[in-house]
């Protein structure tokens, strides 16, 4: 039987160079996976003063 498909459509001639470029994105994207750091948030430090008249002491009862 005689083959049909041209030689240059012949992947299997490049099946070892795509391997290796698959392993290649693969160890890269696992890489900058590990070594990815996720940014402290900053907190900046606020005063509120609130007046005396503002605050109520409510007292609170539990029945059982």
């Amino acid at each position: 039987m005689q083959t049909k498909k041209s030689p240059h459509a012949d992947l299997e001639s490049k099946r070892g160079i795509m391997f290796l470029i698959g392993l290649l994105v693969a160890l890269g994207l696992i890489y900058a996976v590990f070594n990815y750091e996720t940014p402290t948030p900053t907190y900046e430090e606020a005063t509120i003063d609130i007046p005396s008249e503002a605050l109520e002491i409510v007292e609170i009862n539990f029945k059982p």
